[in-house]
């Protein structure tokens, strides 16, 4: 039997999981359908068969896709100002290719609230990607644009409220085959401050202009597998796709490569109960295309359980989020370790564990634990998470070392007898979501759509 001291000392004395860290994120852009996607697909099913994994191979499958053209805002009231820079205003995936020119709206966080108590018909919306810290619940950028179409806006404008001139980019379209009905830019802390400063003295008109190559290609999964073969499997997933404008060292390469670690580390362990299958999925960030396209073409009951990872790699500490026989198995291995590991229940469709969980399979999303876990946060999501800052400089070597050690010894756990997660309905799954989280899935048209 494999100690757990044996998977230790391999996961502190090999280098693969940095090499690998590396390498993905030296490609730069990887958006769904890009040369740099098809190009880390390649290297993936390379360093897959290195680590010792087997039957590595590609799944490839037609996707919408989005190509970056220049985004601009002009802003005419008391003052006029053009905002053309990339450390200014960036367009938002699935934004059509448009110009519109009209009154600018102040809807502050973007919560149905506020745009009911904001008359935005006709107008382009200023919203904040923050949310009141007593509201209850994240809203994801996704939502509030989509509250913004329904309300009648032309436009949309989403500023980070973080300083810095970090421009935010993040996909708007994921319910419309991957492009949404109103032009939509990101634009900086900055550059909003000074747009609600100027709309205290007047009103003002802005012409918003995004230019982008809206089309269909190709994306890809990589996969491969370790451990015995049965019946069913445990899956460790994260995505290799990442936005163009940075090299995604986060968001999501970290993952990607602990996923990787996690299935090397295990292709040396004699005592795995369960097959355990490593996948990247391709074209998360535009639509999560490839863990929809894997499940249209897999059998959901075949699937023991899925590990998904995904904001993860900045701090050490383990947080799970979601099916709670998954986690005990992690808060064993936490306890033998002497380590901290934080779970909480919940199914979010922002990753690629939601077209698992929506089918019933028990899933969890493996996350770095922040604030409030008694661990320094070196580099935060917030600060650096879909913007040019995303780089291999915010994660620290030994965090990733840590984290693969607790993942790998957590799936082992997970893989013996010990632990049956249990599948439920689509119809149950749909029953216990928060109401308003049910709210925004059928605004968004999310919980029924596939490719």
């Amino acid at each position: 039997m494999t100690s757990l001291a044996e998977i230790a000392g391999d996961g502190f004395t090999n280098d693969y999981l940095w090499d690998l860290h590396e390498a993905l994120t030296d490609i730069g852009n990887r958006l769904t359908g890009s040369d740099g996607e098809h190009q880390s697909a390649a290297l993936l099913r390379r360093r897959f068969e290195d680590a010792g994994l087997r039957d590595a191979q590609i799944q490839e499958y037609e996707a919408p896709t989005w190509e970056r053209g220049s985004a601009s805002l002009r802003v005419d009231g008391t003052v006029s100002r053009a905002f053309d820079e990339s450390h200014e205003i960036l367009g938002l995936p699935g934004s059509p290719p448009e110009t519109v020119e009209a009154a600018v709206v102040d809807v502050g966080p973007g919560l149905p609230e506020s745009f009911a108590d904001h008359d935005v018909a006709g107008k382009i919306a200023l919203v904040s990607s923050q949310n009141p810290p007593d509201y209850g619940r994240a809203m994801n950028r996704i939502e509030k644009y989509c509250l913004a179409e329904e309300h009648d806006a032309v436009g949309f404008l989403y500023y980070n409220d973080v300083p810095g001139c970090i421009t935010p980019t993040g996909a708007i379209g994921f319910a419309r085959d991957g492009t949404g009905t109103i032009p939509a830019a990101g634009i900086t802390r900055e550059v909003s401050r000074r747009i609600l400063r100027w709309l205290e003295r007047d009103s003002m008109t802005a012409t918003l202009s995004v230019d982008a190559t809206v089309d269909r290609g190709t994306s890809k999964n990589v996969e491969a597998v370790v451990g015995p073969d049965t019946d069913r499997e445990i899956i460790v997933s994260g995505h290799h796709d990442a936005h163009d404008i940075a090299d995604g060292a986060r968001d999501n390469a970290a993952g990607t490569v602990l996923a990787a670690e996690v299935g090397r580390l295990l292709s040396n362990v004699d005592d795995l109960e369960t097959s355990v299958r490593i996948i990247a999925f391709g074209g998360e960030e535009t639509g999560l295309y490839g863990s929809h396209h894997w499940m249209q073409t897999h059998d959901p009951s075949s699937v023991e359980a899925l590990v998904n990872l995904d904001g993860i790699g900045f701090s050490r500490s383990l947080r799970l989020g979601g099916d709670e026989t998954i986690a005990e198995a992690f808060h064993s291995v936490g306890d033998e370790l002497d380590v901290p590991v934080e779970s909480e229940p919940g199914l979010s469709p922002f990753t690629d564990a939601w077209p698992f969980g929506r089918e019933g399979v028990p899933v969890v999303v493996g996350r770095s634990a922040s604030e409030g876990s008694g661990q320094v946060v070196r580099y935060g999501h917030q600060e650096w998470g879909h913007t040019h800052a995303d780089t291999i400089d915010k994660i620290d070597q030994r965090d990733m070392r840590d984290l693969a050690i607790q993942l790998a010894a957590g799936v082992r756990e997970l893989s013996s007898d010990a632990y049956q997660p249990e599948h439920r309905t689509t119809e149950t799954v749909h029953a216990e979501l928060p109401d308003a989280l049910n709210e925004y899935l059928e605004r968004s048209g999310r919980f029924d759509r596939y490719l």
